[in-house]
């Protein structure tokens, strides 16, 4: 009666037993380093590059409005600091893409 879910007991009334699953921790201690490889790891890697490519856009742009109100020159310093932005953050996330290798080709 032990590995039945659902038991009856003498009075009727039912019992409910529960088996959870047993983890065992890893007995080599590098083993719980997170494995850099993994696809979990790289997407999260690739998302925090689109958030920073937003912020340092938004940054600039915010920057230039900011300039414009202060020196009166509407709407070139928003300009401005629109393409400032994107160059800059488009240079940050070039910089921490690591380069496509070509494939190779065999010839035949």
């Amino acid at each position: 009666m032990r590995g039945e879910p659902y038991t009856a007991c003498p009075d009727n009334s039912f019992s409910v037993s529960i088996r959870l699953p047993t983890t065992t921790l890893p007995s080599n201690p590098s083993a719980s380093e997170p494995d850099k490889h993994r696809p979990d790891h790289r997407l999260a890697n690739h998302s925090v590059l689109g958030v920073q490519y937003a912020a340092v856009l938004c940054v600039f742009a915010f920057a230039g409005y900011l300039l414009d109100g202060w020196l009166g020159w509407s709407p070139w310093c928003l300009v401005a600091g629109v393409a400032l932005g994107f160059f800059a953050a488009t240079y940050s996330l070039l910089r921490h893409v690591p380069p496509v290798k070509p494939a190779s080709r065999n010839s035949k």
